[in-house]
């Protein structure tokens, strides 16, 4: 599935997933007949109480859910990587629609909001991911086998006209897709056992991690060895390369959704009253969205993480589509290369920096660890702003650490999210965070679109470096950063939680040590083998 959390990178045009509301596990939830019959009942007949799914068959549903992130990652991987930013750049070299294509994704993300309250009321998790995840999966093989309508009848299709079919059919496939993270986190808080939910999610992203660095690495060696084969340059251009490859990403997205049709669907505990009856949806009373969304926003707490998210947000969000084109037009990396630089190196930093900074969050807090990661993401574009043709090894070290340094936000956040305002639900914070965090990114990369399409051709020289208008996205997303980690992060409250100065002393040793345990790691295995 496409919603399994992910913190935001560098390349990034998603948004960090709706965190799914408050609801009761489905360990304490009572089952079967005669907890039925320990419930008092002074009117009628006792509540009909859900019975829990049977061991095996929430084994099953957990293995195939892991599995399917597999096809999803592959899918996600190429339609927002360098194969899909070469697709878009045969079509139009307009940088402005470039990021409105960027922007499709998270714009449609206040959508989250409307999601996550069908859930709540109707319980039906399963139906509504699995329709709306169908239909938005196959629009994205729609608009990857559009381009072919105009490369084989160009007398009856435009080439402009096909961008903006594109252009529909990826906005309208977000807008679906939006409906799907609320339905399928609550679907997985009632399906999986809170003892092992953490292994679940932890798998899900081993699996998702390597299944992205082999298809990032197998898409860009096809694209850029096909014109090696004299049969495939004789019958097909290369736009037409980039629509197959994307095709075929668009089915392996339309697989991960196919897959959850065998997983089972627990009762919704959104449907569930205290005592595990369940409710009429009639009977479900929310409040008004609007006055639901605005009563947070008197807390000053919650509106400084606010500024906070959707400041972090515009910074990825101004730069982050346009480091494929960066990484292929100006510094003429291969595909292959741009693939493993940009989302490749990120996604193992994410992964060997999850567990570093989910036990330095549980020692120190959630602040601390915000206002420390907040000032690191800072030096991240300097490496984009220095990064020199045919350099690629000083920008996989960078984007490593852009990975490492996002995946400690990112748990931040989520904790943050829980904690900020216990008086608060936490649905109704989950989404003002959605909110926040698309509509400041979607902003923020048409915004950047926009300023890129006005210095187009733009080549000025500063202290040795060349400069382009892709370099003034950078120096953007640099000042947002900087106010940032400066102004707003300060702000973040949380009354439990160690100092910065402390935390930070205490971290940088430990930090440290990890990156030296990790480049030991290979040389110890090595030493091993000889022996």
């Amino acid at each position: 599935m496409s919603t399994t959390p992910k913190a935001p990178t560098e390349f990034s045009s998603s948004v960090p997933p709706l965190v799914a509301p408050d609801i009761i596990q489905p360990e304490a939830i009572p089952t079967g007949t005669s907890a039925a019959q320990d419930v008092p009942s002074n009117n009628g007949p006792l509540p009909v109480v859900p019975e829990r799914l049977p061991s095996d068959q929430v084994r099953i549903s957990v293995v195939r859910a892991i599995a399917a992130w597999g096809f999803g990652a592959a899918f996600f991987n190429v339609t927002a990587g360098a194969i899909y930013a070469a697709f878009v750049r045969s079509l139009s070299t307009s940088d402005f629609l470039f990021g409105a294509l960027a922007s499709a994704l998270p714009l449609t993300s206040f959508l989250q909001v409307m999601a996550a309250r069908m859930v709540e009321r109707s319980g039906r998790r399963k139906r509504l991911m699995v329709v709306c995840g169908l239909i938005g999966r196959s629009l994205w093989l729609v608009s990857a086998l559009l381009p072919l309508l105009w490369t084989r009848f160009p007398h009856s299709f435009s080439k402009s006209g096909t961008f903006t079919l594109i252009l529909i059919c990826v906005a309208t496939s977000g807008v679906f897709q939006a409906f799907t993270g609320p339905a399928f986190f609550s679907w997985m808080a009632d399906l999986v056992p809170e003892r092992v939910r953490p292994a679940f999610f932890a798998r899900r992203m081993q699996v998702g991690t390597l299944t992205a660095l082999l298809v990032s690495i197998l898409a860009g060696l096809i694209a850029d060895n096909f014109q090696k084969v004299s049969w495939i340059t004789q019958h097909f251009q290369p736009l037409e390369i980039y629509c197959f490859i994307l095709a075929i990403a668009a089915v392996c997205g339309v697989i991960d959704i196919a897959m959850f049709i065998g997983v089972k669907e627990p009762p919704s505990s959104s449907r569930l009253d205290e005592n595990g009856a369940f409710l009429p949806a009639e009977e479900i009373v929310q409040p008004p969205l609007l006055a639901s969304l605005r009563e947070p926003l008197r807390d000053r707490g919650v509106r400084n993480f606010l500024l906070f998210v959707s400041l972090l947000m515009a910074g990825y969000g101004i730069q982050g589509a346009f480091l494929w084109l960066h990484a292929l037009e100006y510094l003429h990396l291969s595909k292959t290369v741009t693939g493993i630089v940009v989302n490749g190196m990120p996604l193992l930093g994410i992964a060997c920096g999850m567990p570093f900074w989910s036990s330095v969050i549980k020692r120190y807090g959630t602040r601390p660890v915000m206002r420390f990661c907040s000032v690191g993401i800072i030096f991240i574009p300097f490496g984009w702003l220095t990064a020199q043709p045919n350099e690629c090894l000083n920008l996989a070290f960078v984007t490593f650490i852009s990975g490492f340094v996002a995946g400690a936000i990112d748990l931040s956040n989520q904790n943050l999210v829980t904690g900020l305002a216990p008086h608060i639900p936490r649905s109704t914070l989950a989404a003002l965070f959605s909110i926040a965090a698309g509509l400041s990114m979607g902003i923020a990369s048409l915004l950047g679109g926009r300023l890129a399409e006005f210095l187009h051709g733009m080549h000025e020289h500063f202290l040795g470096l060349t400069l382009i208008n892709y370099h003034v996205l950078f120096l953007c997303s640099l000042l947002l950063r900087i106010i940032n980690a400066a102004v707003v992060a300060p702000r973040l409250r949380e009354p439990d939680a160690a100092s910065t100065l402390e935390t930070v002393k205490e971290v940088i040793p430990e930090l440290a040590q990890s990156f030296a345990n990790l480049l030991a790691r290979p040389i110890k295995v090595r030493g091993e083998s000889e022996k």
